[in-house]
């Protein structure tokens, strides 16, 4: 037999260390934390269980804004249940600013979910979901098993 070659030993091996948390994607998670938590929206679609969603990436903050303007442009009466919902969700956007009198070294907790404005659902040869205008949608961050930059536009079938 010829002689067998080792590349390995022929190669050096140049490796970037990747810290892994919780099998969250770190592109993904980074991008959220330094990009889109600082009012920054950019496009994204997103494979999550076999399902793809794609809108604008947004921060928690504002998902939580946008999530409490909906709640109470659908009140009927003030003190209802939408119009109730609407402020207690107002409240969840403070988890995402830094308190008054926190130390200058403060951090945000880590990023766990993904919101998008906007979003829509694909399956192959079916019109997006839903049809008439995206949704606000909320999904774990772990769940996530790719993505790309940039997001499906519905087209008009002729």
């Amino acid at each position: 037999m010829a002689d067998e070659v080792n590349i390995k030993d022929g190669v050096e091996q140049r490796v970037q260390p990747v810290e892994i948390i919780d099998a969250t994607d770190w592109f993904l998670r980074t991008t959220i934390e330094n990009i889109v938590s600082h009012g920054i929206e950019i496009g994204v679609t997103l494979t999550v269980k076999g399902v793809i969603v794609s809108g604008m990436l947004v921060g928690g903050k504002k998902y939580f804004e946008e999530l409490s303007k909906l709640m109470k442009i659908s009140s009927q009466a003030p003190n209802d249940i939408s119009d109730f919902l609407g402020n207690a969700w107002k409240e969840y956007t403070a988890i995402y600013e830094q308190p008054e009198g926190a130390s200058e070294d403060w951090q945000p907790a880590p990023i766990g979910y993904v919101h998008l404005m906007n979003a829509r659902f694909y399956a192959p040869g079916q019109a997006p979901l839903p049809e008439n205008q995206g949704v606000l949608w909320r999904g774990k961050l772990s769940s996530v098993d790719g993505f790309i930059i940039g997001n499906f536009s519905p087209t008009t079938r002729p």
